[in-house]
C-alpha cells in the first residue's frame, strides 16, 4: 500500500505486530515546491480503509503500482527516508508454484509451511500428495497382502490359517 501525507510533522510509526515493512521519505513536490512524505507499507493483514486512516489521518492511501522492491527504491531516491522492517519477497505466477512443487517432491513440507504459509493452506491436499517417499526395496517378504473381490473368503481363510491369531474382532495378526 503507497501513501502520500503533506502533514511532514506527523510521521507514520511502525509496529511489529501490525507492519511487515515500511518505508517514507521526505519529498518536496517539483510544480508547487510543496513538502510532503512518500511512503509504503507491507501489513502482515489485510487492512481496510478506515484502520489506515487511523493510523496517518490525513494521508491519500493506493494501492501500490509495482514491486516491493520498486517501491523501496522509489520512496528512498531522495536520500531522506526511514525504513523499518524486513523488505517482503514476493514472488508470484509460476516460480512460486514451481518452487513448492520442487520442495514437495523432495519432502520439504516445513520449508513450504514457512516460506510459502499462503499457498501451504490453499493447496495442502495437492502439496502433501505431490510428496515422494523415500522407499527402499526390502530384502526379505516382511508381509502377505491378501486382496480381493468382498465375500470371496478372505477373512475366513486368514482364521482357518495355523499362522493367525485375533487381538481382537477388528484386527488380525498372522504369525
Amino acid at each position: 500500500m503507497s501513501f502520500t501525507s503533506f502533514d511532514t510533522n506527523t510521521e507514520p510509526l511502525f509496529d511489529g505486530s501490525v507492519h511487515e515493512y515500511l518505508i517514507f521519505g521526505r519529498e518536496t513536490c517539483p510544480n508547487t515546491g510543496r513538502k510532503h512524505l512518500q511512503g509504503f507499507v507491507w501489513f502482515k493483514e489485510r487492512r481496510r480503509l478506515p484502520f489506515l486512516k487511523k493510523w496517518i489521518s490525513n494521508a491519500h492511501f493506493e494501492g501500490a503500482k509495482g514491486t516491493a522492491e520498486q517501491n523501496q527504491k522509489y520512496c528512498s531516491k531522495d536520500g531522506d527516508y526511514e525504513e523499518f522492517g524486513r523488505l517482503p519477497v514476493v514472488q508470484r505466477g509460476g516460480n512460486a508454484f514451481k518452487n513448492v512443487l520442487t520442495a514437495a517432491e523432495s519432502g520439504n513440507i516445513a520449508d513450504i509451511k514457512e516460506n510459502y504459509p499462503g499457498l501451504f493452506i490453499r493447496y495442502k491436499t495437492n502439496i502433501l500428495s505431490s510428496v515422494k517417499f523415500r522407499v527402499e526395496e526390502l530384502s526379505e517378504s516382511c508381509g502377505v497382502w491378501i486382496c480381493g473381490p468382498p465375500r470371496c473368503g478372505k477373512d475366513s481363510r486368514i482364521v482357518n490359517s495355523h499362522h493367525a491369531f485375533l487381538q481382537n474382532i477388528i484386527t488380525l495378526y498372522i504369525i
